[in-house]
C-alpha cells in the first residue's frame, strides 16, 4: 500500500537542511509572498511543490500558481492550500509564479507576487513511504520472513531500488540490526519482495520490532535523492511472563556458537539468579533486557557428555514468598558431514543395497540425530533410510523395471545443516552375489561328481561365473564355470577329472563375468565328499 501524501518530515527536513540549497526565492518578500519552495517527486512523473508565507492567518488566503517551460504558454490554477502539483520536465527550467490574492476578493488586486526558476537539480526525489505487507516468525528457530509491494506500477520504466530494513527492540527500543536489500527489478507492476532475519535472541525474550525504507537510484536525474519516510512499525510479540520461563527451549545449536539465554517472568515475580553449566568455567554475563527479563551470554558453548547441556533461572514469587526454578536444555553439536565411501551393489538384482561412513560424529542423538534419504534421479524415487545399527549405514532400493543404470544422490540432514553425497552406476557391474548355500553332491563316476547349490537372484542380463575350491589334503586347485541363469535359483556344475576313492573338500563362490565382474561372494561352506572306488580290470 502506498500514501499518496508528502510525508510531513520531509517538509520539517526541507525547512531545517534544504534551506540553502533549494530555496529559490531571491529575497524574502513581503508579508504574503510565497517563499521558501521545495519541490519533490516520488514517481519521477509528477512533482509536488510547496511553499509558506510569514501571515499569521493564511485561512483567508487564495494563491495563483502558474508554471511554464521556455516560452511556452503559462499554466494556471487557484489553490487554497501552498502546495500545487505539474508534470516533471526534465532538461528544462520550469518558471514558477505564485501570486497571494485574499480570498474574498480572488482575481482582484494581489497582496504579493513571487516568481522562481526550477531546474531538474533543484527537485528532491523522494520516494513513497512504504508499508509492509506481512510478517511471519518461527519461534522454535527464530526466524522472521518479511514481506513487502516494491511500489513499481508508479513507475513507467525498469528502476534501480535499494531498502533498509530496520530491526529494534528493548525498552525503550534501540537498533539492534540494520540491512540494505537490493532490487534492481522495479517498474511497471507491483512486486511482492521478500526478506528473511534471525535473531541472536530468541523472540520470546522481548517483542522485536521492524520497519522499512527506500531509496531510488535513479542515475539520470540530476537532482537530490533521499530516503523514503520509515514505514509504520511492526512487530513480533515477545512472551507475556505469566509463568516464568527460560528461553531458548530446547534448541539445537553448532559446537563453538555463541548463544543469549533470557529469563522472562512477569510481574509479581523478583529475579534472583540465572545461570549456565559451561559458566562455572567461563565467565558469563547477565544483563538486563526489559523491566521483566534478564540475559545471560555464553561463548563458544560446547557439548555434554550426551551432547545436551542445561540452563536455569531463578526468581522469586513474592506473594507467596517462593522461589520458583526454570530452565532449559541446549543441544550442541555439528552439521553432518559428506558422506564418505558411498557404495551401491546388488545381489540378486531385486533390491540395491547403498552404504556409507559417517566421516565425523555429529553428537546429537535421538530425535536430533542426522536422517538420510536416498533419491534416484532416473526414476524419480525417494525413500528414507533406516536408523545405523553400530555405525553402519545403509539404505535398501528396489530395483526399477528395465532399468539398469542408477543416478543416486543420498541427503543427509539434521537440525543444523544438510549435505549430499551422489553415484551413479550400471546396476550390472555392481553385483556381489550372496553366498551360494544347501551344497549337494552326487557320484557320476569315480573322477567325477555332480555339485549343486542354491543361490537366489536374476542373472539373464549377465550371466554367472562360479568357482569351486576343491582340496584334497595334498593338494588344492580352483575351477571357473560360467553359467546361464537357471530360472529357479538352483544350479549345477559337474566336476571331473578327480581321483577315485579319495576324500575331497570343495566350497564355491560366484560372481558376473566380465566385462561386469565386480567382486566375487563369500565362500560357501565347505561340502566334504569321498569318490567312488574305480572298477578293477578284467
Amino acid at each position: 500500500m502506498w500514501i499518496n501524501q508528502i510525508p510531513g518530515y520531509l517538509l520539517m527536513v526541507a525547512h531545517l537542511c534544504i534551506l540553502n540549497q533549494f530555496v529559490y526565492s531571491q529575497k524574502k518578500g513581503p508579508l504574503y509572498s510565497a517563499q521558501n519552495l521545495t519541490c519533490i517527486t516520488h514517481n519521477l512523473d509528477n512533482v509536488i511543490c510547496t511553499w509558506t508565507t510569514d501571515a499569521e492567518d493564511d485561512s483567508k488566503l487564495t494563491y495563483k500558481f502558474c508554471y511554464n517551460v521556455s516560452s511556452s504558454k503559462p499554466q494556471c490554477s487557484f489553490i487554497k492550500e501552498k502546495k500545487a502539483t505539474f508534470a516533471l520536465i526534465i532538461f528544462d527550467p520550469v518558471q514558477i509564479e505564485i501570486t497571494t490574492f485574499n480570498s474574498s476578493e480572488e482575481g482582484g488586486n494581489p497582496l504579493a507576487k513571487n516568481t522562481f526558476v526550477l531546474s531538474e537539480k533543484d527537485i528532491l526525489l523522494v520516494p513513497l513511504m512504504p508499508h509492509i505487507h506481512s510478517l511471519t516468525s518461527d519461534y522454535i528457530a527464530d526466524t522472521s520472513i518479511l514481506e513487502w509491494y516494491d511500489g513499481g506500477s508508479v513507475f513507467q520504466y525498469q528502476i534501480d531500488f535499494s531498502w533498509q530494513i530496520q530491526i529494534l527492540r528493548k525498552d525503550p527500543m534501540e537498533e539492534i540490526a540494520l540491512e540494505t536489500y537490493n532490487n534492481t527489478s522495479v517498474g511497471s507492476k507491483d512486486t511482492l519482495l521478500r526478506w528473511e532475519w534471525t535473531s541472536d535472541l530468541p523472540f520470546n525474550c522481548t517483542t522485536h520490532y521492524f520497519r522499512i525504507r527506500c531509496f531510488l537510484n535513479e542515475k539520470n536525474f540530476a537532482g537530490r535523492k533521499m530516503w523514503s519516510e520509515w514505514s509504520p512499525l511492526v512487530n513480533i510479540s515477545g512472551s507475556t511472563g505469566k509463568v516464568p520461563k527460560m528461553y531458548p527451549l530446547d534448541k539445537v545449536v553448532t559446537v563453538g556458537s555463541n548463544v543469549t539465554f533470557c529469563c522472562v517472568y512477569g510481574s509479581g515475580y523478583t529475579f534472583s539468579s540465572m545461570n549456565y553449566a559451561s559458566c562455572k568455567t567461563l565467565k558469563c554475563e547477565i544483563a538486563p533486557l526489559t523491566n521483566w527479563s534478564k540475559t545471560i551470554s555464553v561463548q563458544n558453548v560446547i557439548s555434554g557428555p550426551s551432547g545436551d547441556i542445561n540452563g536455569w533461572c531463578k526468581v522469586r514469587k513474592e506473594e507467596e514468598d517462593k522461589n520458583f526454578i526454570t530452565g532449559t536444555v541446549l543441544f550442541v553439536g555439528y552439521p553432518p558431514s559428506v558422506p564418505q565411501n558411498l557404495s551401491c551393489e546388488t545381489q540378486n538384482f531385486k533390491e540395491i543395497a547403498c552404504h556409507w561412513e559417517e566421516e565425523r560424529f555429529t553428537l546429537l542423538c535421538g530425535s536430533r540425530k542426522t536422517q538420510y534419504a536416498l533419491f534416484e534421479g532416473n526414476s524419480g524415487k525417494n525413500i528414507s533410510c533406516a536408523s545405523p545399527r553400530c555405525k553402519y549405514y545403509y539404505c535398501n532400493f528396489t530395483t526399477q523395471k528395465d532399468q539398469t543404470e542408477y543416478n543416486f544422490t543420498l541427503h543427509a540432514s539434521n537440525h543444523l545443516g544438510q549435505t549430499e553425497a551422489s553415484l551413479l552406476i550400471d546396476i550390472r557391474h555392481r553385483v556381489y552375489p550372496h553366498t551360494p548355500t544347501d551344497l549337494r553332491v552326487s557320484s557320476v563316476t569315480s573322477a567325477t561328481f555332480r555339485l549343486s547349490f542354491s543361490l537366489p537372484g536374476n542373472f539373464k542380463e549377465t550371466k554367472l561365473q562360479c568357482q569351486v575350491q576343491i582340496s584334497n589334503g595334498t593338494s588344492q586347485e580352483e575351477r571357473n564355470v560360467l553359467l546361464n541363469d537357471s530360472g529357479n535359483s538352483r544350479y549345477t556344475i559337474l566336476v571331473d577329472k578327480l581321483h577315485p576313492f579319495t576324500k575331497y573338500n570343495f566350497r564355491v563362490r560366484c560372481a558376473t563375468p566380465k566385462p561386469f565382474f565386480w567382486k566375487w561372494s563369500d565362500w560357501s561352506m565347505k561340502k566334504t565328499h569321498t569318490t567312488q572306488q574305480a572298477r578293477k580290470c578284467i
